[in-house]
């Protein structure tokens, strides 16, 4: 069967108990609404996903982990919409025990992407009423629970404007590696506008300081995203994300480029994201773009023109 590579990003919830300030906010999320299962939504997203050839969802917010039955959600795409893979991207501050994870696992979840800006004191201060150890040590322990069920886990590290900052979050989770946590560590350039191009470059101080040598390149299919691996001299692997293909921003030939902000867009086309608004679904294309022609009701999806450029590019026969 045909395989695309980047899953349909479901936005569980738009609550949040950070306010990190890289966070992009995914488009306006005080207004995205938590969703539930829903029977005629798991038809949708079956349908969706078989034409389009998409075999995994990624559930993503606001914060997933504030959703108030994630396990049952999970379960739902699992038994009703027939989703076998389930990724999670998180900030991971939140504790949850070994049988949530555990519940998690049964439903198809394959990895969790943790979001960590917080090994530095001064990084650790946007979560009102909790303590800045509590929220590492949170995260540390939700990263052992999920070690546990052998869960891949990914540590995404957005990188400020700040070498030693940055030198310093990797020297740390290369001591928690070698304390026995298992995860893969990437930096991500700030896409905050204004502060791409000065992560960028202290992501390749940092690279080039600390004699990391390039591995390899992987390329997502038909959406904005490359990943290169590294290595130093002990073994130590780095990866960097970033929104880029063959050094610039993918953009779908056929939609993004009849967008007004193709010109500041540091995103690119990333793929589906799929969210719940005053009681509708809708199918998002662009995280600048509220109009029509990127936020879509789902249930006109299957009629609009990146619906269409979609099934040339990802759809087709088995």
């Amino acid at each position: 069967m045909k395989k695309i590579d980047n899953p349909l990003r479901i936005k569980v919830t738009g609550l949040c108990n950070r306010d990190c300030s890289f966070c992009h906010h995914e488009g306006g999320d005080k207004n995205i609404e938590e969703i539930v299962p829903d029977m005629d939504l798991a038809y949708s997203i079956k349908e969706l996903c078989q034409e389009l050839h998409i075999n995994s969802i990624a559930l993503t917010g606001g914060e997933p982990l504030k959703h108030s039955d994630l396990p049952g959600f999970a379960r739902f795409l699992h038994s009703q919409a027939g989703m076998n893979r389930l990724y999670m991207t998180t900030n991971g501050t939140i504790r949850k025990e070994a049988a949530f994870w555990s519940e998690l696992q049964s439903c198809g979840l394959q990895k969790v992407n943790i979001s960590v800006p917080d090994v530095m004191a001064e990084y650790k201060k946007n979560q009102a009423g909790t303590a800045s150890e509590d929220i590492f040590q949170n995260q540390l322990q939700n990263i052992k629970e999920i070690n546990k069920l052998n869960i891949n886990v990914d540590i995404n590290v957005v990188v400020f404007s700040d070498k030693m900052y940055t030198r310093y979050v990797v020297d740390t989770l290369n001591t928690l590696k070698r304390q026995g946590l298992l995860f893969h560590i990437y930096l991500l350039p700030n896409l905050t506008a204004g502060k791409y191009e000065q992560s960028i470059n202290v992501i390749n101080e940092v690279i080039e300081d600390k004699k990391y040598t390039k591995q390899y390149v992987s390329m997502g299919t038909n959406i904005s995203n490359a990943t290169k691996c590294y290595q130093d001299s002990e073994g130590n692997r780095l990866f960097v994300k970033t929104t880029e293909k063959n050094h610039k921003t993918y953009l779908l030939s056929g939609h993004c480029d009849k967008c007004k902000y193709k010109n500041e867009c540091l995103e690119g086309f990333y793929g589906l994201r799929l969210e719940k608004r005053n009681g509708i679904y809708y199918i998002r294309t662009c995280l600048l773009n509220n109009t029509p022609e990127a936020l879509i009701p789902l249930s006109e999806f299957a009629q609009s023109n990146v619906y269409g450029l979609l099934l040339k590019k990802w759809g087709g026969p088995v």
